[in-house]
């Protein structure tokens, strides 16, 4: 299966900053990642080509959400009407949801799929990462939980909830998870984000 990842930096106690990594199943998007890294390039296409490259400085917002993103959003909907069944639309929808800052809403419909299968790792992977993104640490951290429940070795969920620790002011538990992870899964972009991580937690 190939990955997205989805990066958020946020600040723990004193500006420190720990990267938290969502992963979803690229078969499953469409266009550009919800959040993409800083080397990602603008896509070349007819919608994209003629932006300014000053544009890229300007911080998203509900208001200033493309008219492509708006068609697309009724487009789906509208699929969705005529088949509430069909999940892949569902995700498709709730993604693009999550892109015009509507999270509230997409929440909804991760939701929902999750009661149709509550082993989507991917859609637990989503909804904690809304969650993050509205401080609601607590329900991030039992997504988490829930997803290492499912896949106790799955790096990037183990690598999350450390971050989420930190950012709750629990270094030492932060701590004990990175060096578990760096130390069992040496050589790995996950332990060497650990590494990093722990560098950062010691320097405040």
């Amino acid at each position: 299966m190939k990955y997205k990842i989805l990066l958020m930096y946020i600040g723990i106690i004193s500006a420190v900053s720990i990267a938290l990594y969502f992963s979803v199943d690229t078969n499953q998007l469409e266009n550009i990642p919800k959040i993409s890294s800083s080397n990602a390039q603008m896509p070349q296409d007819e919608i994209h080509k003629n932006l300014n490259k000053n544009a890229l400085k300007v911080k998203p917002t509900k208001d200033n959400v493309s008219q492509s993103v708006v068609h697309n959003l009724e487009m789906m909907k509208k699929k969705l009407n005529e088949n509430p069944s069909d999940t892949l639309t569902m995700r498709k929808y709730a993604d693009l949801l999550t892109d015009s800052h509507k999270q509230n809403e997409a929440l909804k419909y991760y939701e929902q799929i999750l009661k149709t299968d509550p082993g989507r790792i991917d859609i637990l992977f989503d909804l904690s990462y809304l969650h993050f993104n509205k401080f609601n640490y607590l329900k991030a951290e039992e997504l988490t939980n829930e997803i290492l429940k499912l896949d106790k070795n799955n790096l990037r969920a183990q690598y999350n909830l450390g971050a989420i620790y930190a950012t709750r002011g629990f270094i030492k538990q932060a701590e004990k998870i990175w060096e578990n992870l760096s130390k069992n899964y040496p050589n790995t972009q996950m332990a060497s984000l650990a590494n990093e991580s722990l560098k950062k937690l010691n320097k405040k």
